[in-house]
């Protein structure tokens, strides 16, 4: 009788997806678990004092949130579903139908002609048996394989478009007809898969902290060390419920590059996420410390119209509106605390919060909704940017702005566009 061969002899002890061979694996490992790079260890091991936030203290807790002794031990990992289940090779039907598609669609690289003759042949064998395979042709196998998720947040689509008032006269352009598709993960669920990586156990500072070196002299590394972490956490603690709670802030990012279909019809602007509670070394490494949560559609137009203000206005407000839908399912945990687990195997406590926003001066001018060459921290004018009376903008100031003076006023003195409303304007 011939042996069997295993498709699953190697598993990564990480994500505990199988491999043929080592060799695979260890591909596997390098390209999605890569380690922190560690110190040099020649490295002088400097001397610091730290001083943690006395509130926010990231206190484990049971999975109903409540904090357990100090020096508890995690609860057990949950148990994976048995090997010869079905839940284990979902969405196939079982090991058979895995084996079948990994075949084709991996290691042959089959034809579409080809798995159908395949699928055929197949049919044909169980036949006899009453019984039939997982699919009937090609395409019903091609999105099975795409139903595959990685991960607990897969991609969603939402189509938007615009919904304000149309021309009185002649057909309107293109782009008020138009629907743009916003491609998006759940930022809640990613932020958890994030959370839980045990590949971030020793690169935490799951603490706001203020360092200081030898000197007495303070000093600035990662994002839990600034002075905006701490008064965030002040904040947070001015209600007592929140006492022993994470507090999370939720770093985000996108570039200039486009991402285009194979049609050339649309074009993506791909927006990222980090939770800021990591070192600035595990952010850099390959892994689940920046992940990408959204593709933001970018609208297009005739040249016609590109420079119109209709269409500018309306392509700020589009770009606003995708990042908070993105963010929208963090909000209820800004406020309210949520159990999660986390990197080493505890619960916690946690409390988002929306952080610093890395983009380029482009891209600035439109998150701040100001106007362009004005800078989107300060009231510093254009010309004078270096200016010792500037004084930095705040949501506050900008409303009563807005509710103060005409849209000319502030474009030319205060360099604020009031059309665009930021998405951050209404998360706490």
């Amino acid at each position: 009788m011939p042996r069997l061969r295993s498709t699953s002899q190697y598993q990564c002890s990480q994500c505990h997806r199988s491999f043929k061979t080592s060799g695979g694996r260890t591909r596997h490992v390098n390209a999605k678990h890569r380690p922190p790079t560690p110190p040099l260890i020649d490295e002088p091991t400097p001397e610091f004092r730290y001083q943690r936030h006395p509130h926010l203290s990231a206190r484990p807790c049971d999975v109903n949130g409540v904090f357990l002794p100090d020096g508890s031990s995690p609860p057990p990992p949950p148990t994976p579903p048995p090997a010869h289940s079905p839940a284990a090779w979902a969405p196939f039907e079982d090991r058979q139908s895995f084996d079948f598609a990994y075949f084709h669609f991996i290691e042959c690289q089959s034809s579409k002609g080809k798995i159908n003759r395949a699928l055929d042949l197949w049919a044909a064998a169980v036949l006899a048996h009453n019984d039939e395979p997982q699919w009937r042709s090609a395409d019903e196998l091609y999105k099975t394989i795409d139903e595959i998720q990685h991960g607990t947040a897969p991609f969603k689509t939402v189509q938007l478009r615009y919904n304000g008032p149309l021309p009185e006269t002649g057909p309107p352009p293109q782009w008020m007809t138009q629907t743009y598709e916003l491609c998006f993960r759940d930022s809640r669920e990613l932020l958890k898969q994030q959370l839980a990586s045990p590949a971030f156990k020793n690169n935490v500072t799951a603490v706001p902290y203020r360092q200081f070196n030898g000197r007495r002299k303070r000093v600035w590394s990662n994002l839990m060390s600034a002075d905006w972490a701490w008064k965030q956490a002040d904040d947070i603690a001015k209600n007592p419920a929140t006492h022993g709670c994470m507090f999370v802030p939720v770093v985000s990012g996108s570039d200039k590059t486009t991402v285009s279909v194979a049609t050339g019809h649309q074009e993506y602007h791909p927006v990222y996420q980090s939770p800021g509670i990591i070192t600035n070394t595990a952010r850099r490494a390959h892994g689940e410390g920046v992940m990408p949560n959204a593709l933001l559609p970018i609208p297009k137009t005739s040249k016609k119209h590109r420079s119109s203000p209709a269409f500018q206005k309306f392509c700020r407000q589009l770009y606003h509106a995708c990042l908070a839908y993105i963010y929208e399912p963090l909000k209820s945990g800004m406020s309210t605390p949520e159990v999660v687990r986390c990197w080493d195997g505890h619960y916690r406590k946690v409390i988002y919060g929306l952080g610093p926003y890395i983009a380029d001066y482009p891209e600035q001018v439109w998150l701040a909704a100001i106007v362009q060459g004005w800078c989107p921290k300060c009231t510093a004018r254009p010309e004078n940017l270096d200016s010792e009376d500037a004084r930095r903008r705040t949501q506050a100031k900008d409303d009563f702005l807005i509710q103060s003076f005409d849209p000319g006023i502030l474009w030319d003195d205060y360099g604020i566009r009031c059309d665009v409303v930021p998405f951050t304007h209404d998360f706490p």
